[in-house]
């Protein structure tokens, strides 16, 4: 279904340390799952400036607008929640692993152009919103300790099911 240009198909299949399992579960905190969280907020954001730079497809370019307005929106009230709670996000091997694929991934897609670059674009969207729906669904979500933070994860994993859905659409 996915090409192997698609970024995250090639970390989930490729690099064991990224795919999110029932092991890393017992050992993810949830300043660990904080930043697992933020970076892939991180990598979805920078992936829609770079489709704003690069596409000249309105309907691509209205979508990335729509990922950086509803981040945006997502990331004040994380940070509240966070500065509430006093955690301090925690760098780990995932979200490093994920961090890494992203900006490899970046390279590859800042070179492509048209139609090529939208397709590229959309299909890593998928890949990265059903990678990231699952990571959240099975792992993160039972695996936070705290009540708020896992409602917090509980409102972006319905967020990023209806980008899926957004994604599917265009």
């Amino acid at each position: 279904m996915f090409r192997c240009r698609c970024w995250l198909f090639i970390v989930v299949m490729c690099l064991p340390s990224t795919t999110v399992t029932a092991q890393d579960a017992e050992i993810l905190t949830d300043s660990q799952i904080i930043h697992i969280v933020y970076t892939a907020g991180q990598i979805d954001t920078a992936a829609a400036n770079l489709a704003l730079k690069n596409s000249s497809n309105n309907v691509v370019r209205d979508f990335a607008n729509v990922t950086l307005r509803d981040y945006a929106a997502a990331y004040t009230v994380a940070a509240s929640l966070i500065a509430k709670l006093n955690i301090n996000p925690q760098d780990n091997a995932i979200s490093r692993s994920l961090a890494g694929a992203a900006a490899e991934h970046a390279q590859r897609l800042s070179k492509l152009s048209g139609g090529d670059f939208d397709k590229a674009y959309i299909q890593n969207e998928l890949a990265f919103y059903v990678f990231i729906s699952g990571a959240l669904e099975v792992t993160l979500i039972p695996s936070a300790q705290n009540s708020e933070i896992k409602s917090l994860l509980q409102n972006e994993l319905a967020l990023i099911r209806h980008y899926q859905i957004m994604v599917r659409n265009l």
